[in-house]
């Protein structure tokens, strides 16, 4: 690949590409040299010959691994012992810089080379029109505007070929004002746009790459043409990207989007948009829809739906707030074309989806739009899918999936309603049926992010943890605004043990405060109890006089001060007589030794405990623990081990880490059972398995059941065992200046 071969110099280290060795520039000693794999060294010589300038992940997999689908992780390690290597794996990573959603750039004072090298940075307008000649393309499909807005409305009779064939003519974005920046952000997203349509898999979509923003008579053929064209324009502090659709022979403007962004996020607003305009054409490939045919109104109708669809599936937004915003949208379009009944069942879906989140959003009476849909509609595939939802509301579920089937016979690759039919599917326990949907419905490029999230979810509840995390961490690379997914990584490595890394996650958050709690249990797990009371303390003026309450009692549990927690967590239930108050109320009775008491409230939880799906574990478990524990103090035995018989029977199915892990339930219930030598066994597994939270910030410290392992002679070597993975951890995040023991 024609890379650099002569020693060349990065910041203080001395590069030698032909022997794959750096040095430190003041190397008087021959042992200070390090050896890298060559593909390693090859990363750093092309960084290093585009230094300063930002470099994507796609130009580093061409140039080292020559080929396109190269590994990701590949690539991903390496840069991880580059710097480890350069020494620049502090948390800003001084050198070797990661652009979020662009690439990484390698930022020197001095430039490692003397000549000028042409920079891998955004191209100027004429190297751009060579560019975009260079990837002059044309292919015959049957349409395009269902690719460009999704899927159309006459979906029913897939196996209808159309002979017309409809050409997309790209044009090249233009900068609307005189900043350079401007004309530079559009050239970046023009040539964005044309290398996400080039991943398209099986594509046989039509591209004709126009070399000028204005309509040429040469580039209108016998076909129908359409024109995707835009422009960039720079605000006091944001960027704003409008997106066209148009009749290419007469510019008529079919619809317009515009984009907006804070200026510094202009990489990620940039790959949104060119990942949008890809998503959309990918399915024009199995569309059968004539669009020469439809008026400018029809089309029109199209947009919107499709604009809703690709709303409810947005990358870096919260699920519900995507729905949100695609309802909005479909009311206002349900308003302007009131006579399109797919514009009512797409609605219809929208409210739904959001019946399955707790939510503020005012719906409807769902079985009452369904009926009306049902008039108005009845054939479309959105009916389809949304009468799928319908029935599985109702639990029907043999209706609900032979319309899931119906739907996908037209829309075959739509995640979204993979991933609903994946949700269903697990809800009945079917995990690999429902493994199977979400992994049809992701791809490499996360298009589909709740895809990617609910499958690493279910690989972790089937007990395949490693793998489960190993998916978020890269859906958490290519996406690291989308919460839901740092989330569940963060809950993962708790889970796991791996409490340092839990924290190093959670300091990378951009807003902590949502972590706070969980950050304070994290630290308490390490044996920090200090540095867990300080975070509980933090920025509590924005707190409710509820959250408050349930503070003030946890800071107090944390001090070891439970008759004062008792009060304050007394006073958290009166105001909010919910499941969290009364649990949190009778845990610490139990803690403070006041049983009759405890058993009472923990008996109130537990009764406003909802029977948990069968697929679901919930909190109940940990309810029945601690009312058997309970009552086993106040020598009911025989209610004690009732109980006891019960949660181990509940947890048997469940995993022991994990999404719907059971920890190390099984040990209470056995104590409570008095088999000391079965609750020894399943504690020494529970560590077996990765579980190290010994202190548990719910208890202020290990449950009481489990003080009883003092008595087993291999006690001591489990406290070692967990004290000294704790203490690495603590030297792992001191290493990281995270914080200092």
């Amino acid at each position: 690949m024609g890379l650099q071969t002569d020693p060349f110099t990065v910041a203080q280290w001395r590069v030698d590409p032909e022997r794959s060795v750096i040095s430190p520039v003041d190397m008087t000693e021959p042992q200070a040299e390090i050896h890298l794999e060559p593909k390693v060294m090859d990363v750093l010589v092309f960084l290093a010959k585009h230094a300063n300038h930002v470099v994507s992940r796609e130009q580093l997999l061409d140039a080292v691994w020559a080929r396109p689908y190269a590994s990701d992780e590949g690539l991903t390690r390496a840069i991880s012992v580059l710097r480890k290597q350069l020494q620049d794996d502090d948390k800003q990573h001084q050198l070797i810089k990661t652009v979020p959603k662009k690439g990484y750039m390698l930022q020197v004072e001095r430039l490692p080379f003397e000549s000028p090298v042409v920079s891998a940075a955004p191209l100027t307008t004429n190297r751009l029109r060579v560019g975009l000649m260079a990837v002059f393309v044309l292919l015959v499909v049957s349409m395009i505007f269902a690719g460009v807005w999704w899927w159309a409305s006459s979906e029913a009779s897939p196996q209808v070929s159309v002979n017309k064939s409809i050409n997309l003519i790209v044009q090249p974005f233009s900068g609307m004002d005189d900043a350079d920046n401007s004309q530079t952000i559009a050239n970046v997203l023009s040539e964005q746009v044309l290398t996400q349509l080039a991943k398209l898999r099986g594509s046989r979509i039509p591209v004709i790459v126009s070399e000028t923003s204005q309509r040429s008579t040469a580039l209108i053929t016998a076909n129908q043409s359409f024109a995707i064209s835009g422009s960039v324009t720079r605000g006091q502090q944001s960027i704003v990207i409008n997106v066209h659709f148009s009749r290419y022979d007469s510019g008529e403007v079919i619809w317009s989007q515009a984009f907006e962004s804070e200026e510094k996020d202009w990489p990620q607003l940039v790959n949104s948009v060119s990942r949008t305009v890809a998503r959309f054409i990918q399915v024009s490939s199995e569309s059968s829809l004539d669009m020469a045919s439809l008026s400018v109104s029809e089309i029109q109708v199209l947009a919107l739906l499709n604009q809703a669809r690709s709303t409810r599936r947005a990358m870096d937004t919260d699920p519900v707030l995507s729905l949100i915003n695609a309802a909005e949208l479909l009311q206002r379009a349900r308003s302007t074309y009131p006579q399109s009944g797919e514009v009512l069942s797409e609605l219809a879906i929208t409210y739904y989806r959001l019946s399955s989140y707790e939510t503020s959003f005012q719906l409807p009476n769902l079985g009452e739009i369904y009926q009306q849909a049902k008039v108005e509609d009845g054939q479309s595939t959105s009916f389809q899918f949304l009468q799928a939802l319908h029935y599985r509301r109702l639990r029907q579920y043999d209706l609900a999936l032979e319309a899931f089937n119906n739907a996908l016979a037209v829309r075959e690759n739509d995640p979204e309603i993979r991933v609903v039919l994946g949700n269903m599917f697990r809800a009945q326990g079917k995990f690999e049926e429902a493994l199977q949907q979400y992994r049809r419905a992701t791809d490499a490029n996360i298009s589909y992010p709740l895809a990617n999230f609910q499958q690493a979810r279910l690989t972790s509840q089937m007990g395949q943890n490693g793998d489960a995390i190993r998916q978020l961490e890269y859906l958490v690379s290519m996406l690291p605004h989308y919460d839901i997914g740092r989330q569940l990584l963060t809950r993962l490595y708790f889970w796991q043990g791996q409490f340092d890394q839990a924290v190093m996650l959670m300091t990378e958050a951009d807003n902590f405060e949502p972590w706070r709690y969980l950050m304070g249990d994290s630290q308490f797990a390490l044996n920090q109890p200090e540095r867990a009371i300080e975070t509980y303390l933090a920025n509590t003026n924005i707190e409710s006089s509820e959250a408050n309450y349930y503070r003030r009692a946890m800071v107090l549990l944390l001090q070891g001060q439970y008759h004062q927690a008792v009060d304050i967590a007394q006073m958290y239930a009166a105001l909010n007589h919910s499941f969290e108050a009364l649990y949190l109320h009778g845990r610490l009775l139990m803690l403070a030794g006041q049983f009759k008491a405890a058993k009472q409230v923990l008996a109130q939880a537990l009764e406003l405990t909802e029977d948990e799906a069968s697929h679901q574990l919930g909190r109940k478990p940990y309810v029945m623990a601690d009312l058997a524990w309970t009552e086993y103090q106040l020598g009911n035995d025989a209610l004690a081990h009732r109980l006891a018989r019960r949660l181990l029977e509940r947890i048997k199915p469940f995993n022991r880490v994990g999404v719907s892990g059971y920890g190390v339930l099984d040990v209470i219930a056995l104590t409570v059972l008095q088999q000391s030598a079965a609750a020894e066994q399943a504690f020494e597994q529970a560590l077996a398995d990765g579980w190290l939270c010994w202190h548990d910030v719910n208890y202020g410290g290990p449950h009481p059941a489990l003080q009883q392992l003092q008595q087993s002679s291999r006690f001591s070597q489990w406290q070692n065992y967990i004290e000294e993975s704790l203490s690495q951890q603590r030297k792992r995040l001191q290493l990281q200046s995270i914080y200092t023991p």
